[in-house]
């Protein structure tokens, strides 16, 4: 994560920041037990300076546990619509995407919104998966190999009158059309040094999955559709 990051560690009652030392190291001393919500964040370079401000996820962790922060120019948001059988809004449904944990250490993270008065909902924060991963998932990889940290989102609604096919609820992978252009770079130089060590055959066509559309960071067109 680099030194001087502003790590931020909170629970609603209590909020502690620390700096991150020169490995990228924090801790939060005498806490009050407990979970606590951690992020950190770089400050956007003042003027006439390159860069942009820089983010990590939230993660949740135990009192004692450990996190491991990312940090990111854009953060991943996923958007879509509640709607009911006659594909009518509905409003006010309470949406839930929870990063899929794997092996990720921490406890598993969501994001929480409701939807709109057009049955609209954006879930904002979510951690874009490292170039490599979107290049392997290119040439084949599965998002849910062992090992593997946290690449879908699982959207759970809850509305009033209203209830969620259990067997349908969404996993979304954490892959946008920001992230699949440098991937597809990456997928390339690969392939290519894979050829040339005499591994080719497993690099000889991109192997691409259907994704949910996506603009910039945003992942769009995430419908759910509710039963009375």
């Amino acid at each position: 994560m680099g030194a001087g990051v502003v790590v931020t560690a909170t629970n609603g009652r209590v909020t502690r920041r620390v700096i991150s030392d020169s490995e990228g190291g924090f801790t939060f001393a005498d806490l009050p037990a407990g979970p606590y919500s951690i992020s950190a964040m770089v400050p956007a370079p003042g003027p006439g300076q390159a860069g942009k401000r820089k983010v990590s996820a939230t993660k949740v962790v135990q009192c004692g546990g450990t996190v491991r922060l990312v940090l990111h120019e854009e953060l991943i948001t996923v958007s879509g619509r509640i709607i009911d059988s006659q594909g009518r809004p509905i409003a006010g449904a309470r949406v839930t995407g929870t990063a899929v944990l794997m092996r990720e250490v921490g406890l598993p993270y969501s994001k929480v919104a409701v939807s709109d008065a057009k049955g609209v909902y954006q879930l904002k924060g979510f951690e874009p998966l490292n170039l490599y991963r979107v290049a392997g998932y290119l040439n084949g990889g599965s998002l849910q190999a062992p090992g593997a940290f946290h690449t879908q989102v699982e959207v759970r609604v809850e509305a009033e009158g209203f209830r969620q096919n259990r067997a349908r609820i969404p996993k979304v992978p954490l892959i946008t059309e920001a992230q699949l252009i440098p991937a597809r770079r990456l997928w390339k130089a690969l392939s290519q040094l894979a050829a040339k060590t005499g591994d080719g055959k497993d690099w000889q066509k991109m192997k691409e999955r259907l994704l949910p559309a996506s603009k910039g960071n945003t992942i769009t067109g995430v419908d759910i559709v509710l039963a009375r």
